[in-house]
C-alpha cells in the first residue's frame, strides 16, 4: 500500500466522521445507534491514522513486501470485512506498535519457533536464499490469529516459490505453523 492510498483512505474515514458529527449535531438527542456509528467511524479513522503514520515513518519494510501483500490478499480473503491490503498493513502496524508497548494493539502470544539449522535451510531452500523474504514470511505468519488463515498463506507461499509437497522443509514449516496453534 502506498502512502498516497493510505492518505486517501484516511481522508475518507475523516469525511465519514465529519458527516456523522454533523448528523449528531443536528439532532437534539442522538440515538444509541447514531452514537455507535460515530464510535465505529472514529475507530476506523484512528486505525487509518496509525497506518498513515506507520507508512510515513517506515522508510522500507522490505523489497519484497508487495509480493507478500499479494500472498496475504489471498490468505485474508477468508474474512472479507476489510480491504485486504489495509488489513495486512493494520496487522503489521499493530504488531510493530505492540513491540513499542503502546496500548490498544493486537499481539498474538505464540510465535513460530525453530532452530538455527531449520532457519538457514529454509532460507536457502524455500526462500531462494533471501533472508528478508524469509523473515517477512515468518513475521506475517505470526500475525495470523487462526490456523486456517495461516495455512492459506503458507499454501500461497508454496505456489509462489514452487515448493514440493513432499519436501522435508515444506512439511517442517507447515508443522511449525500447526504447532503454534496447538
Amino acid at each position: 500500500m502506498t502512502t498516497d492510498k493510505a492518505f486517501e483512505q484516511m481522508k475518507l474515514a475523516a469525511l465519514e466522521v465529519k458527516s456523522l458529527l454533523i448528523d449528531i449535531d443536528e439532532n437534539i438527542h442522538p440515538s444509541v445507534v447514531e452514537i455507535e456509528k460515530l464510535a465505529k467511524a472514529v475507530d476506523t479513522l484512528s486505525q487509518e491514522l496509525i497506518i498513515y503514520k506507520f507508512l510515513q515513518t517506515q522508510k522500507e519494510l522490505s523489497p519484497s513486501f508487495n509480493l507478500h501483500l499479494k500472498v496475504m490478499e489471498k490468505a485474508n480473503s477468508v474474512t472479507p470485512t476489510d480491504t485486504i491490503a489495509t488489513s495486512v498493513i493494520k496487522e503489521t502496524a499493530n504488531a510493530i506498535i505492540a513491540n513499542d508497548h503502546i496500548e490498544g494493539t493486537v499481539n498474538v502470544a505464540r510465535k513460530i519457533e525453530m532452530g538455527l539449522n531449520d532457519k538457514f535451510r529454509m532460507i536457502n531452500e524455500l526462500f531462494n536464499k533471501s533472508t528478508t523474504e524469509f523473515n517477512l514470511a515468518i513475521e506475517q505468519l505470526n500475525l495470523f490469529d487462526s490456523l486456517e488463515k495461516s495455512q492459506t498463506y503458507l499454501d500461497e507461499l508454496k505456489k509462489l516459490y514452487s515448493w514440493k509437497d513432499d519436501h522435508e522443509l515444506t512439511i517442517r514449516i507447515f508443522q511449525l505453523n500447526n504447532k503454534r496453534f496447538a
